[in-house]
Order: structure tokens, then sequence, then C-alpha cells
């Protein structure tokens, strides 16, 4: 004889597809895992040269094949579209009177935007014979909050000055403050200030006076959010100026905004160069800062600390307040170069943040004669990252170099790359690279490989999957540009705090969106995501049960799509056998992650003629196939059975023989019940023996 029990379980599951929904103001939103300084939008203007070349060279490098156009809109004149393609050499070149911005005392239309259907990687470069350097150049998404800036580069010589183009890329009236840290050309002093106003595509020039440095002049927009572009050059600097620099050269790069500045800077040695300055700008007082964690001055706003590195290796500088950072290539002579490869080149050092390395990167390099180009990246994590060129996985000589900053492990490696092509750098990890070209007495140099800052907000949570209400579940916003938080956590709750803490009353969907007012707060990221809350898998088995001993007990489980079953003894089947005593325990995992954990005691026991069958399930859906929830019994007189559902509320009372099985409706005839679990109280009666079983369980009514 064996007895056969079924438990059914009816599992509703509705795949919902739900993802983050990002709003922002910022077009082709950036971060680690997207490519770093790609864009479709990029202005720009180049400061003078020794004397005045005939033309500014574009190199691009685009993730696929394109059209460029260039545009001056003072001017109203475009170039005729140029096509590009991945891989190959893409140069533009843009007339001088077009884009060379010289002296002058007020605006003038020498200012470009290009533009490109899809990703590409912009580089400006202002050559002339021996004298040569160029710029990574920003998208305008980067330049969002650009209102505020502090000038940082390197005096020029003795009639061959230091400049710095502002250029405006809004319609409309642009007002721009300029306060000094240098005489003007011009008649302005050091530490005046003066205000000029641009239309857009216009550039204002400033020009420092003799060989004086405008480092620490910060030019702020006045005009509300308007966006301005500034380019830092000299015509000529030696870099240094002391006995042994024995050349100058043109540098040129476009400065970042003081919404980029960071706290934690990592300077990359320079390739075949083993002496480099380094050079810092506070725009706070009392701005502490130290070199590998030694502090080595403290600034005002406004002023600058120049130090020269002889170092092989890479450089840590930090402070207590935002700075600026750049790094200067010494002249040649007096760069530690054998064989004088190299000479005066300007670049920006990008902030230490996590969101700063980026995946993907890409680049293409200037064909001149006798130039060695070297790359420099410097990845982070606990592994060297996996670095491959167009696909191809590039050899760092000697391997990646561990370098461990403060309990942080980072990783910094060069390689050589060749001429007259386009570029992709990958890697599994995040990364920054540098790009250094260095020929007898020339060099430039300029950061490629990076996302400078992520203003596009973003939050994690956690838990994830939020499976029961009682969890409290920790929202946290990332993102460098976090200044004025706000969670509305979609039930009409809110909170300030990053991160923010939080528990649900009650199950359901919400939308959690978090606002964050960015630099300045000229825009608002507005992140929205849908979650869901405590609908995890409830799996409950059966109570502990004593069947008949030589019965086999039997527990079968749906085979669903998407869950996952894991039983004490290994197995992963949805059914189970019982033959002996043996508390099983079971774990169920959906879709979304949740886990469900029960277990059953079965204990077998000695029956006598007195038996009893009970199934755990039925579906009174009218079908005539079982409709009712049948006791099925031998030599018991009389059963009295009561039913109530999970809220201890009775929904039917009846007695066996006398009255019908349980239809699934309160009382029998009234209200029909719906699909859940009920649990039944029955009590039977022996008259013969006088003996009375109480049992109770459960029932799955399924429809």
């Amino acid at each position: 004889m064996r007895l056969h029990i079924i438990l059914q379980w009816l599992i509703f599951f509705k795949k919902i597809f739900f993802g983050a929904l990002f709003f922002t103001s910022a077009l082709h939103a950036l971060c680690q895992s997207e490519r770093g300084l790609s864009g479709t939008e990029f202005w720009l203007t180049c400061t003078q040269n020794l004397y005045r070349p005939d033309s500014l060279t574009l190199l691009v490098a685009p993730e696929s094949t394109d059209t460029i156009t260039v545009f001056n809109p003072q001017m109203n004149v475009s170039l005729k579209p140029v096509p590009v393609k991945q891989g190959a050499y893409n140069r533009i070149s843009v007339p001088a009177n077009m884009v060379y911005s010289v002296l002058a005392f007020g605006g003038q239309g020498t200012g470009v935007v290009v533009r490109s259907k899809r990703n590409i990687q912009l580089f400006a470069y202002n050559i002339l014979p021996e004298s040569i350097d160029m710029t990574a150049i920003l998208p305008v998404q980067y330049l969002k909050n650009g209102q505020k800036y502090i000038l940082h580069g390197w005096g020029g010589n003795a009639n061959r000055e230091a400049q710095a183009a502002v250029l405006a890329i809004d319609t409309g009236n642009t007002t721009v403050r300029v306060n000094l840290k240098a005489d003007l050309f011009t008649g302005q002093g050091n530490g005046s200030s003066f205000v000029f106003s641009l239309k857009q595509g216009q550039v204002f020039v400033l020009q420092a006076l003799d060989s004086q440095d405008l480092s620490g002049t910060i030019v702020s927009v006045l005009t509300g959010c308007k966006r301005i572009a500034v380019f830092y050059g000299a015509k000529c600097a030696r870099v240094r100026n002391i006995p042994g620099c024995a050349t100058y050269d043109h540098i040129y790069e476009q400065n970042w905004p003081a919404a980029l500045m960071g706290k934690e800077y990592i300077v990359p040695p320079v390739p075949e160069n083993s002496r480099f300055q380094i050079s810092v700008a506070a725009l706070f007082d009392t701005t502490v800062v130290k070199i590998f964690g030694s502090v080595v001055n403290t600034l005002n706003k406004g002023e600058t600390w120049k130090i020269e590195m002889n170092t092989l290796s890479p450089v840590v500088v930090q402070s207590d307040k935002p700075i600026s950072c750049v790094q200067l290539l010494n002249s040649s002579g007096c760069n530690g170069s054998v064989g004088n490869k190299g000479d005066a080149a300007l670049l920006n050092i990008a902030v230490n943040t996590p969101s700063a390395y980026t995946r993907k990167a890409g680049y293409t390099v200037y064909n001149g004669p006798f130039y060695n180009h070297h790359v420099s990246v410097i990845g982070r994590g606990s592994v060297a990252p996996v670095l491959k060129q167009n696909g191809v996985a590039v050899n760092i000589p000697g391997g990646f170099i561990p370098v461990n900053i403060f309990g942080s492990l980072y990783w910094y490696g060069t390689f050589k790359s060749a001429t007259n092509n386009t570029y992709e750098l990958q890697s599994d990890s995040g990364f920054m690279a540098y790009l250094y070209g260095l020929a007898p007495n020339e060099a430039y140099a300029t950061c490629f490989g990076v996302a400078p800052v992520n203003y596009n907000s973003d939050f994690s949570i956690n838990p994830n999957p939020i499976c029961r209400t009682e969890q409290l579940i920790t929202f946290k916003a990332s993102g460098d540009s976090l200044n004025n938080l706000r969670w509305l956590f979609g039930d009409g709750n809110t909170s300030s705090n990053n991160p923010a803490i939080y528990r649900y009353n009650k199950p359901g969907f919400y939308q959690v969106k978090l606002l964050n007012e960015t630099f300045n707060r000229c825009k608002t990221d507005t992140v929205l995501k849908l979650i869901k809350v405590g609908y995890g898998i409830n799996m409950n088995l059966p109570r502990d049960t004593q069947p008949c001993r030589g019965f086999n007990y039997k527990v079968e489980l749906p085979s669903i799509s998407g869950i996952t079953y894991k039983w004490e003894n290994g197995s992963s089947s949805p059914s189970q056998s019982f033959t002996s005593n043996r508390k099983a325990i079971l774990v169920t995992k959906d879709t979304s992650g949740c886990i469900s954990t029960d277990t059953i005691d079965v204990r077998f026991r000695e029956c006598s003629k007195l038996d009893l069958r009970l199934a755990n399930v039925f579906t009174p859906n009218g079908d005539g196939a079982n409709d009712e929830w049948v006791v099925v019994y031998e030599g018991w007189d009389e059963i009295t059975v009561k039913i109530i559902n999970r809220w201890g509320e009775d929904v039917a009372n009846y007695s066996l023989p006398n009255d019908a099985h349980w239809n699934g409706k309160v009382e029998g005839k009234f209200t029909t019940l719906p699909t859940g679990t009920y649990f039944y109280y029955m009590q039977c009666k022996d008259n013969e023996s006088g003996s009375v079983k109480k049992i109770t369980g459960s029932i799955n009514l399924i429809r």
C-alpha cells in the first residue's frame, strides 16, 4: 500500500523589465564603462605660437566612420564636411584666420565648433618647425559647469609672452570677470580685475607682460550659467630657466574648469626624461599641499607652487581643498634625456577619483619625423589591467609596475605607439592615459584617457533585490559633483543624507528619485529608478508530518523557468520522496535573486486500521476535476472540520459524513474564496474504541 501525497505550488511571476531612467541635460553621458573624453560637439581656439602658422591641425579619433563639420559662428564660415574612419590618420586643417587668436583689445571671431554624428575624440595641434604643442579638446558635456577657471601654465620668455584665450560658447552675451595674478600687456595690473563681454564664438585674449606667468589668474562667468572654454599658452617658454636649459618651445593646453579640480592626483613620470615640473594652483585660502603625504606648502586663493621632480616613478600630489595640477616637461638640456629628446610642454593631470578612470579611450599621434610617441597608463585595482589597442593586447615593456598609495593599489606602465594611425585603448578595468611626443628639442603632451568628472549622478541600492519590507535599504549617490542632494523615495518621504537609509512600510513598486544640484547649481541631475519592494518568493513547505511506515511520502514542486531549488541532500529536483525519517531543508531562489528557506520534518510511524488521507491542494474551478477538498478516511465515525484563512478568520465549518466536502466557498455556499493557503483543524472520532485524533495542516487552494 502506498500513500502518495502531492504538494503543488502555483506561483505567479510577472517578468517586469525595469531600468534606471537617467534624465540629465548633458549629452552623451559618460561613466567609467564608456569612452572618457569622447563627444559630438567641441569648441576651441588656439593661442599664438612663435609666429602665425598657415593653419591649425585637428586630429580625430572616431569610434566609427563619421563626418566632421567645422564652423565659425562669428564669420559664418564652415569647412567642407570631412569624412573620417576608425584606424585611419584623420587630419583636418583649419585656416588660421578662423581659429588663431592674437592679442586684441576686445573680442575677436576666432572660435570654432567641431561637430560629429557619433562619438569622437579631438586633438588640436599648433605646429611650426621646431615649435609645437597640442591639447585634447574637452567635449561640451564637460563644460556644462564651465563658469570658473584658474589659469595654470608657465610664463613665456621675454617678447614671447604667456597667453590665455577665453571663448564664449553659448548664444547671447556672456560676461566674464578676470582677477589677475600678472600684469597684462594691455595695461591691467597684477591684483586688479576687469570685466568684458563676448558673443558666441568670440575670443578674448589675455597676454602677460614680458615673461610673467598668468597662473593663478581666476576667470569667472558673471551671466548665470553661460559656458566658456579657456586655453592656456605661451608663444615660447623655457622650462626651466636655469643654466643647461638650452631651448624653449611653444606650450598650448585647454585649461580645465574649476569644477574638474580635486584633492588627489597621480602624476606619471615623463618617458625618456627624468626631470619635469609639477605645478599646483589653489582656488581657496589656506590650502595645504602634500607630496607623498608630506606637507610641502600652504597656498591661498590664486597662489601657485611648482616643484621639479627627478624620478622615473609616479608622484602623488594631495591637498585638503580642491586644487589644479599640471605637469610641465622641462626644456631640452635640463630634462635628464639622453640625446636631448623632449622640450617644454604643458598637460593637465586628471583627478584621482574612482569615476575618473575610463575603460575606453581613443587617440591619434602627430606624424612628424624623429618623434617617439609614448602612452603612459595608470590603472587601479587588485590586479594589473589587461590593456588592448585596436583589439590586440598591448605589450608593456617590463610589465605594469605596482604602486601602493596609502593602502590602495595602482599600476603604472608605458609603451610606444606608431604614427599615421588612430588607436583605441580598451581595458577590463579603469585606467587613465597620457600621450607624450618626444623629438630632439621638441615635445608635445596631453591627457586623453580619462573621464574627469561624473556629472551624471547615479545611485546604488543595497540590498538589491529587496525581498522583504522589513529590510533596511541603503541608497548611496555616486558622482564627482555631489553638492545638494535630495532623495524622493516614491511614498511621500524624502531625505538629504548620503547615504540614505530607509525602510518601506508595505510592499509595492516605488519610483526613487535622486536630485543633485551640480557645481555652481547651474544644472540639476535627476536620476530615476523603479524598485520592487517585498515581492520575494515565499515557499512554505507543509507542516512536519508522520506518515505510516512503509508508505512513500512525496513532495512535488512545479518546474518553473527562473526558479531554482536546492535541498539539503544536494538535489536540485523539484520533487522529493521520503521513505525514512528525514528533516529536509529547501532553499528556493527566484529570478530577482530573492531566497526563501523552509524545512519539513518527516517521521514515519506504525499505523492501525484507522486510516486518514488528506490532500494538500485542490482546484475548485468548476471543471469537474478536484473541485472539492475531499477527506478520504477509513474506520473513523465522525470527523469535524474547521477551515481558517491566513488571518485566522473562520471560512468553513462542517462535519463528515453528514455534510459535503469543502468546495472553496465561505461555509460552502457564500463568497468564492481566492487562491491562497488555508489551514484546517480536524478532529476524528472512533465510537467503537473511543479514540480521538486531532490534526492540523495547510491546504493550497488554486483557481
